[in-house]
């Protein structure tokens, strides 16, 4: 190709560049929340990080990856082991997407996270499980094993299609069915493997891979509860209805968890935004019905403080829900806070740079455009009340930059008081 072609290529694609960026299309939205850490007379109760969307890889024919490393782990490792003054997380969670295998070969799947562990994630995990920090994790739908891959797929002759409000019924050849050569179980035990659980661990679910973790610290109980929003999801376009997100065996293990009275604290990981409406991008917002139903459900079940932990968007955002005591909508009594931790390594940019972030969220407190990770520590004041700093990190400085925190408070228990 001449020079002067490449150079009216550009040109055109400059001219797109702008055109999406002046229609809106491509908007880059930028607002900070910053506030001051709490400070003294607090007991330290447990520290949570996480993280999400891994680029594992450069591919070639795939410019934005190109910029793809693995060396922003050096980055966090320094953080935790130098600078933080308090050590490695207790708990470090993968909230989806730690690699972009959109396979259905098991092959591809496990040389994925192998290439991961091979890189200097090795040397953070390896130091942080050594201080006793756990790590626990579950996908989203690049290592699920496709953009947008949900597990509840239609073969033509399901009958059961109908009940499930579900139609048309999505139809499939064999060759077609991405679950055919590499099945859900089978990608389970990759994540498991990765993760460093065995691959017979009892995971509720079959299939499913939502799991709960309990920490019991000084008379206070902290339950992180780690949602699978892939295997038993259907896809919104092929359910018009009432899409589901989880199946309801998913639905009936998160209420009797939240409606456990004895824990004080709910962290609930989802893999994508819950909070926001706009259905445009992967989120819970394509699932209207499932949303209110996890809203209600916290409220109903007379939750003690909940706080979400999210991913997917590329970006770093804190949102908050407050109830409209008027209209009693979803009954619980404490503003909802949604904390996203996305792009480990990747933002939404692609050709010169021009970023995609065209959706609108109303509950939105804080948003940058950073690669980063999230931090929440949880601490217990004199007179009981539960503070929570949520704080999101670059992962190119984490020591310098802080891009955004939040301090969230609940109030103590009624009846501990």
């Amino acid at each position: 190709m001449a020079l002067a072609d490449i150079m009216r290529l550009i040109t055109a694609q400059t001219a797109i560049s702008l055109a999406l960026l002046l229609s809106g299309c491509y908007s880059l939205p930028h607002k900070i929340v910053n506030d001051e850490p709490y400070t003294g007379g607090d007991t330290q109760l447990l520290r949570v990080a996480f993280g999400s969307c891994n680029l594992h890889k450069k591919t070639f024919h795939k410019p934005w990856t190109w910029k793809a490393s693995q060396s922003y782990w050096k980055n966090i490792d320094n953080y935790f082991s130098a600078v933080s003054g308090s050590g490695y997380p207790d708990v470090w969670v993968w909230g989806g997407d730690i690699v972009y295998a959109d396979t259905k070969r098991q092959k591809v799947l496990k040389d994925a996270y192998d290439a991961v562990k091979s890189g200097e994630y090795r040397v953070f995990e390896e130091k942080c499980r050594a201080s006793g920090c756990q790590i626990v994790g579950v996908w989203d739908d690049h290592d699920f094993g496709g953009n947008d891959l949900v597990g509840d797929l239609k073969i033509c002759g399901d009958t059961s299609a109908a009940d499930k409000g579900c139609a048309p019924v999505k139809c499939l050849r064999s060759d077609k069915n991405p679950f055919r050569v590499l099945t859900i179980s089978e990608r389970k035990a990759e994540l498991l493997r990765f993760l460093g659980e065995p691959t017979t661990s009892k995971v509720p679910g079959g299939e499913a891979v939502y799991t709960q973790h309990q920490y019991e610290r000084n008379g206070v109980t902290i339950r992180l509860l780690v949602l699978d929003l892939r295997s038993g999801r259907q896809d919104p376009e092929q359910c018009p209805g009432n899409p589901r997100i989880m199946d309801e065996t998913q639905w009936r293990w998160l209420r009797d968890h939240l409606q456990d009275e004895k824990v004080d604290l709910h962290l609930i990981v989802s893999s994508t935004q819950v909070l926001r409406t706009d259905g445009k991008k992967d989120s819970w917002g394509q699932y209207p019905g499932e949303r209110d139903r996890l809203l209600s459900l916290i409220g109903r079940t007379r939750a003690q403080g909940v706080v979400l932990l999210t991913g997917d968007i590329h970006g770093a955002e804190i949102s908050r829900y407050t109830p409209d005591p008027k209209a009693k909508r979803y009954e619980f009594e404490f503003p909802l806070y949604e904390i996203t931790a996305s792009g480990l390594n990747r933002l939404r940019c692609r050709w010169l740079s021009v970023c995609g972030y065209d959706w609108r969220n109303e509950h939105r407190q804080g948003f940058v455009r950073e690669t980063n990770f999230g931090e929440i520590e949880v601490s217990k004041s004199a007179d009981g009340t539960l503070r929570l700093t949520a704080t999101l990190r670059s992962t190119r400085n984490p020591d310098a930059d802080v891009l955004l925190r939040k301090r969230i408070e609940f109030a103590p228990r009624r009846d501990r008081i």
